[in-house]
């Protein structure tokens, strides 16, 4: 019986040391959800369907034409599929997109999506509303 209690208290404190990390993994704080921003004719250049994050990187040009590239996080494949739709086909290298993101507060080239619009009129709303203020909505800032 003590064997039972001792393996029992073991697991307890495992998962009591690991939840903080994972809840503090998924926090949009390293993201300025105050300034939400938008690239028109963006073009997607790599595709990475990886867990935990999916990764997309696409180039966009500046105000003064230099091109410039940005990369930015998803969720993982399945989350994307039971919550937009998403299908591997959807994300093809060379396609003409809108993104509309929010920023790293690092100056970095890195973004969170928040939606997602192909030239074809397909959209994902990946997050919506200002993520350091709360829960999912219907519209993408």
């Amino acid at each position: 019986m003590k064997h039972i209690l001792f393996v029992a208290l073991v697991v307890i404190v495992g998962v009591a040391a690991v939840t903080p990390p994972v809840l503090a993994h998924h926090s949009y704080s390293a993201y300025d959800g105050d300034k939400p921003v938008t690239f028109k004719n963006a073009t997607l250049t790599e595709v990475r369907l990886i867990y935990p994050h999916s990764i997309l990187t696409f180039e966009v040009k500046d105000e003064k034409g230099n091109v410039e590239t940005w990369s930015g996080e998803l969720n993982s494949p399945a989350q994307l599929s039971r919550m937009v739709g998403f299908k591997r086909s959807d994300f093809t290298v060379g396609n003409a997109m809108t993104v509309v993101a929010i920023p790293s507060r690092t100056g970095q080239k890195y973004v969170a999506y928040s939606k997602i619009t192909f030239s074809d009129g397909r959209e994902f709303v990946i997050l919506a509303g200002n993520p350091n203020g709360g829960g999912r909505g219907a519209v993408a800032p």
